[in-house]
């Protein structure tokens, strides 16, 4: 370090403003070249003082993890909810709680770094911002917003003391990481109630309005008939305070069970991918919302009209980590298809060509975990833990355990959800310029050269993955209250239940911790035995008896001659019998009128098993006691099936 005055000043004549004041930069340059002048400095032993770098890279990276943990902040799904910044884009984030709440909730679970406000703030990503009024959640959970519109209205009508519930919450349980307390069973806080301010007792009696989310029945007509139809409206209600103080106290007891139940599968399923094995996958999937074919310039009827085509988009992101990688990585991916089926056959031909792809690169996977949220219609049911049970080992062979966890419900927000949002702005972008996407093949090969994953799913394949279905699967108890399957190859035909995800127990045993009851069941195809009944053919003529299934007689009820004069273009019709268990083969020489085939037979809605084709009014039909398959009417005597009669087998189900 420079010591004296003397070397002080010598310094800043030569480095200084000095030399530039008096414009001298040039000649000094020529008796001082840049390396002497570099040498001189380095001589002088003077010192920059160096910023840590590694420390600051460090800080911002652990607040941006923090910050994009789902029980922090959500993201956004719409493809128009991005940001832009240095030509970097990102899907939007939004905060869940303001900077000043998340920064306390950092210093109180980061203790690796302790940051000021300020420098919290400072590191923030760009793309995780706070919420705005064109943010509105349109995603929302009921059981969170019914309880925060009434502690809103109870905390304006000055009656609580925070509108928050998670504050109320805290102050009705002894610990908020402790099931017993979550779930109203601790001896030292169950009997606890909401806390009132000392001066509410003057308004207990005081009629304040409050707002509810509120599925209602109502009549509407549609195409001239009126017809029960249910929608869910948000209702503006009015009560005196102290009746809206006991309605929140009787929310607020399933609300505290399912605010856990929801950090719960978020802190398990976070762990879970910041600990997974080299053995281990992680796959977090779900059904984006449809995506809506567009083509560069339209006209008018094609424009408002209902000739827009929609096309399925299934998202996911998948989580790996190698031997050699001390982080997770994880690749997103997106499945494409002009058939709209979300049933869980679907979602397993969505899924083939991904699964394959992971069990060429990681032939030694030993245990696979998927995450998805719990829509009965897609994957909470028994079909999808049949498919997952049969197709897993098929495509890992060395595959000895996995599980399938889902969210709580309203909860089941993830990175998925950007995927779909990120392919389908960037579609409307090409459509933009000048090109058209109409059908999945066309969304594929447009977006080839995406970062994500994309292929498409024939409707083919669909059609196909629903025929692997046996017609009976054993039913699983429990199911809505399970939030955790797992499947072990040492008891390949049972499956393990648990209300809640856990991942310290072995999956092929029931959890200690966790277990439901029954908390094994047996997944597998039932098969059933009708008996087939001796009925007589048409009009009672015939002379032997029929074993014949109450679907192969021409009518339910017995013809009288003039019913059967009614019928015109029959020249004749016979019955041939074989064996007892065969389908008698019933020759028809010509068509016959269906007028008689028309009368008290239900609306079926969906597509005929035997020729695809819809069924509406016109085409009426019926459903396969079975294996609930749809049949057209016309299809059903096609076959030879009385469309009439009390029970409708068809032919596979007959046959068996």
């Amino acid at each position: 370090m420079l010591k004296n005055h003397k070397a002080k000043n010598t310094l800043s004549i030569v480095s200084g403003s000095i030399i530039n004041k008096y414009r001298l930069r040039g000649e000094t340059s020529k008796i001082l070249s840049y390396r002497m002048h570099r040498k001189f400095i380095n001589n002088s032993q003077y010192e920059r003082k160096k910023r840590n770098h590694a420390v600051i890279q460090k800080l911002s990276k652990s607040v941006q993890i923090f910050l994009e943990r789902d029980e922090n902040s959500k993201m956004c799904p719409g493809k128009k909810d991005y940001i832009t910044k240095n030509k970097v884009k990102k899907q939007k984030r939004i905060m869940l709680d303001s900077l000043c709440n998340l920064h306390k909730k950092y210093l109180a679970t980061e203790f690796a770094f302790q940051v000021s406000r300020t420098t919290f703030c400072r590191f923030r990503p760009f793309w995780v911002v706070a919420p705005k009024q064109s943010d509105r959640e349109t995603c929302a959970c009921s059981k969170h917003s019914n309880v925060e519109m009434i502690c809103a209205s109870l905390y304006n009508a000055k009656t609580i003391p925070t509108k928050k519930p998670d504050e109320l919450l805290k102050a009705m349980i002894c610990d908020e990481k402790g099931i017993g307390c979550m779930l109203r069973n601790c001896p030292r806080c169950k009997e606890r109630t909401i806390p009132v301010k000392s001066e509410v007792n003057e308004n207990l009696n005081k009629i304040i309005t409050y707002a509810v989310w509120e599925s209602k029945a109502e009549k509407r007509e549609i195409k001239g008939e009126f017809k029960d139809v249910r929608k869910t409206v948000k209702i503006q209600k009015n009560d005196i305070v102290k009746n809206i103080l006991k309605i929140l106290q009787v929310q607020f007891t399933p609300y505290m069970k399912h605010v856990f139940f929801m950090r719960h599968q978020q802190k398990e399923l976070q762990r879970l991918k910041q600990f997974l094995q080299p053995n281990e996958l992680l796959l977090q999937i779900d059904f984006s919302e449809n995506y809506v074919a567009k083509y560069e310039s339209e006209i008018q009827s094609m424009h408002f009209g209902a000739s827009k085509k929609q096309i399925s988009l299934h998202t996911g992101v998948y989580y790996y980590r190698t031997e050699s990688d001390a982080l997770v990585k994880s690749q997103s991916f997106c499945s494409v298809s002009d058939n709209l089926d979300h049933q869980s056959h679907a979602i397993w031909a969505h899924l083939h060509t991904i699964l394959l792809e992971l069990a060429n690169r990681f032939p030694n996977i030993t245990q696979v975990h998927f995450l998805s949220d719990g829509p009965t219609s897609q994957y909470k049911n028994r079909n999808n833990c049949f498919l997952m049970c049969k197709k897993i080992p098929q495509y890992f062979k060395n595959i000895e355990s996995m599980s399938w966890n889902y969210s709580e419900s309203g909860h089941g927000k993830g990175p998925m959800d950007g995927v779909g949002g990120s392919l389908k702005r960037k579609a409307d972008r090409l459509v933009l310029q000048g090109q058209d996407i109409i059908c999945a093949g066309d969304f594929v090969h447009k977006l080839k050269e995406s970062s994500v994953k994309i292929w498409e799913v024939l409707e083919e394949e669909i059609k196909d993955a629903k025929l692997e279905i046996p017609n009976n699967i054993s039913q699983v108890p429990n199911i809505m209250s399970m939030h955790q399957v797992t499947w072990s190859k040492k008891f390949a035909d049972k499956l393990f239940l648990r209300k809640l995800s856990c991942f310290a127990c072995k999956f092929d045993e029931p959890c200690i911790h966790y277990s439901l009851k029954p908390s094994v069941v047996l997944i597998a195809a039932k098969t059933k035995n009708f008996k087939k009944q001796k009925l007589q053919s048409v009009g009672g003529t015939s002379k032997q008896e029929q074993y014949i299934s109450p679907n192969l007689t021409l009518a339910s009820k017995n013809c009288s001659d003039m019913e059967l004069s009614n019928v015109s273009n029959v020249s004749s019709f016979s019955l041939d019998e074989d064996e007892k268990n065969t389908i008698p083969k019933i020759k028809i020489i010509s068509n016959i009128l269906l007028q008689t085939f028309e009368r008290n037979v239900k609306e079926t809605k969906g597509l005929c098993y035997d020729c695809t084709f819809s069924l509406n009014i016109q085409n009426e039909g019926r459903k396969c006691f079975d294996c609930s398959r749809t049949y057209h009417l016309k299809c059903i005597v096609k076959h030879h099936f009385n469309k009439n009669s009390e029970i409708f087998l068809c032919p596979t189900c007959f046959r068996k």
